[in-house]
C-alpha cells in the first residue's frame, strides 16, 4: 500500500513538471538563461536548471524504482493467492477424504450392527430350540421310565428261558445292519451326549418288524419321543421294545410266536431316518441287547 502511494505521489509530481515544460515551450530554458541582468544571475539560473534536471532524473530513477518494487509485491500476492487458493483446494480434498473415511466407518458401523444384530437373533433361535431339545429330552426319558413302569406292572411271571447276561437266543427283529450301537453317544437330533438305551438297525421304510421271540404284546401306543411303540413280554424279567415304527400289525394283550409279524418300520417320533430302534430290557431297564441277539 505504502509504495504505490509513493508511486502515485512521484508520478504526479514528474507530470506537473512535465506539463509545465511543455506549456513552457522548447525555448523557455535558452531564454531564461540569456536574459540574465548579470553573471551572478546567469550562474544562479543554469544551477537552478541543472538543479531541476538532477531532481527530474531522481525522481524518474525512483519512479522506476518504486515501479519494481510494486511488480514484485504484486508478483508476490500472486503467488500467495495461488498458494492460499492451492491449501484451499487440498483443506477441500481432505474434507472430501475426511466425509467419504466417515461415511465408510458409519456403512462399516452398520454392517457390524447388522452382523450382530443377526447373531443375536440366531443365538436366541438357538437358545430357544435348545431349550425346546431339552424339554424334548426329558420327555423322551419320561417316556423310558413309563415304559419301565408299564412293563413290570405286566410282566408275566412265566419263567425265562434267557440269562440276565443274554444267551443269543433272540432273532433279528428287522433286515438290515445296526446303525447306532448301545451306549452313551451324541444324539443326533439333541446334540448332547446321553444313553442310546438300544441299537438301531438301518432298514427301509415299510419292511417288516417281527418278534424276537415268543411272548406276550403288553403295550401297542404311540408317544412322542420313541414314535410308534410294541412291546412284548416274553417271561422272567426279559422283554423287548420296538420303536418309531410306521404301523402295527399287533395290539395289546396278544400272543406272538417267535419271528411273528408286530409291526413296520418307521421314522415316528424322534428320528432322523427310517429305521428300527430295539431295545432288551431286564425288570424294564434297558439293557446292552447284541449279547441277546443271534
Amino acid at each position: 500500500g505504502g509504495v504505490l502511494v509513493r508511486l502515485n505521489h512521484r508520478t504526479t509530481v514528474f507530470e506537473g513538471r512535465a506539463v509545465a515544460a511543455y506549456k513552457a515551450g522548447p525555448a523557455a530554458y535558452a531564454e531564461s538563461i540569456l536574459s540574465s541582468e548579470s553573471f551572478t544571475d546567469l550562474v544562479d539560473r543554469t544551477e537552478y536548471y541543472r538543479a531541476a534536471l538532477d531532481a527530474d532524473t531522481a525522481l524518474l530513477e525512483e519512479i522506476d524504482v518504486l515501479r519494481e518494487q510494486l511488480e514484485a509485491r504484486r508478483a508476490e500476492v500472486e503467488a500467495k493467492e495461488e498458494e492460499i487458493a492451492a491449501a484451499k483446494l487440498s483443506l477441500e480434498k481432505d474434507r472430501d477424504a475426511v466425509a467419504a473415511a466417515r461415511a465408510r466407518q458409519a456403512q462399516d458401523l452398520a454392517a457390524k450392527q447388522d452382523v450382530i444384530a443377526e447373531k443375536r437373533g440366531l443365538l436366541a433361535d438357538i437358545r430357544g430350540r435348545q431349550g425346546r431339545l431339552e424339554a424334548e429330552e426329558e420327555r423322551l426319558e419320561r417316556e423310558s421310565q413309563q415304559l419301565q413302569s408299564i412293563i413290570q406292572q405286566a410282566a408275566s411271571s412265566t419263567p425265562s428261558a434267557y440269562a440276565p447276561t443274554g444267551g443269543g437266543q433272540f432273532l433279528w427283529p428287522a433286515g438290515g445292519s445296526i446303525t447306532s450301537g448301545y451306549g452313551y453317544r451324541i444324539h443326533p437330533i439333541f446334540g448332547t451326549r446321553r444313553l442310546h438305551s438300544g441299537v438301531d438297525i438301518g432298514a427301509a421304510y415299510g419292511s417288516g418288524v417281527v418278534a424276537a421271540d415268543k411272548g406276550n404284546v403288553v403295550y401297542v401306543g404311540a408317544m412322542s419321543g420313541y414314535g410308534n411303540v410294541v412291546v412284548v413280554d416274553h417271561g422272567g424279567g426279559i422283554s423287548t421294545l420296538y420303536a418309531h415304527l410306521s404301523a402295527f400289525s399287533v395290539s395289546s394283550g396278544q400272543t406272538v410266536g417267535r419271528g411273528s409279524p408286530i409291526a413296520s418300520v418307521g421314522c415316528t417320533g424322534y428320528c432322523t431316518g427310517p429305521h428300527l430302534h430295539f431295545e432288551v430290557r431286564v425288570n424294564g431297564a434297558p439293557v446292552d441287547p447284541l449279547p441277546y441277539l443271534q
